[in-house]
């Protein structure tokens, strides 16, 4: 006995309408159109979209996480623009001693340098316009 079901087949035109219209800037993307631009939202993922945008051929910008530095070398290897990001990160909470311990030593030294680079200190290590180290 069959079942009453009959195998169909889906073809492109089947497809939900205006599938094809939504597809269409990605297309456009790759083939370099049209811009791209990624909000990166850590060092790795700043990384990841220069990557992408270089296997893929993509006329990309990236928006940088803030804490761009950390990647410097992969930015400039990359040859693409990174937008910097102007928010600063808040200053930890280490009023006490509890918070303190729970507070990375990633979190405190990202504090540190935002604020070196805010304030126009030269960052350790860097040298400054006199040609001292600082």
């Amino acid at each position: 006995m069959r079942s009453g079901r009959r195998a169909t087949t889906r073809t492109p035109r089947d497809e939900a309408p205006g599938h094809a219209d939504r597809l269409r800037p990605l297309a456009r993307a790759a083939s370099a159109k049209i811009p791209v631009v990624f909000d990166a939202t850590t060092p790795a993922n700043v990384l990841r979209a220069l990557s992408l945008a270089k296997e893929f051929n993509l006329d990309a910008m990236v928006v940088g996480s803030g804490a761009d530095d950390e990647v410097l070398a992969g930015i400039k290897a990359a040859g693409r623009p990174v937008i910097v990001s102007m928010a600063f990160p808040d200053k930890p909470e280490i009023d006490d001693a509890d918070e303190a311990l729970d507070t990375s030593h990633e979190t405190l030294r990202r504090y540190v340098a935002a604020r070196a680079t805010r304030d126009g200190s030269p960052r350790r290590g860097s040298r400054s316009r006199s040609g001292r180290a600082g």
